[in-house]
């Protein structure tokens, strides 16, 4: 197995987008078997464009991932960043041989209320 992650906080989504997909792109070395994506709410008004804006750079692997307040990363020095409450943008790319990725959706009114 081989990984490689990247965190932009950009305001910018699809500089954000370009950010995360280039690092993690090189780092990695060749095509990924997943692309997980981890997005903050600061985003929220633009999540509709995220997974376009993705497929333009990774077309291969299946794509899964987030929204959430906050967002954990790899910056390029491979130090851990945590972004809470500004824009931020986080893509972990796996090659994963002889695994079989299945990717399924879930929406809000699907998952258990908080309390329970």
């Amino acid at each position: 197995m081989k990984w490689a992650s990247a965190i932009s906080t950009q305001p910018s989504l699809e500089a954000a987008v370009q950010e995360v997909a280039s690092q993690a792109i090189s780092q990695l070395g060749e095509e990924p078997d997943l692309a997980m994506v981890f997005v903050s709410t600061a985003f929220a008004s633009e999540y509709a464009r995220l997974l376009p804006l993705l497929r333009q750079q990774i077309q291969t692997s299946p794509i899964v991932g987030c929204s959430g307040s906050g967002v954990i990363g790899m910056q390029p020095v491979q130090t851990p960043l945590e972004a809470e409450d500004q824009p931020a943008l986080s893509l972990s790319l796996a090659v994963l041989p002889g695994v079989e990725v299945t990717p399924f959706h879930l929406t809000g009114e699907a998952l258990p209320d908080l309390d329970s």
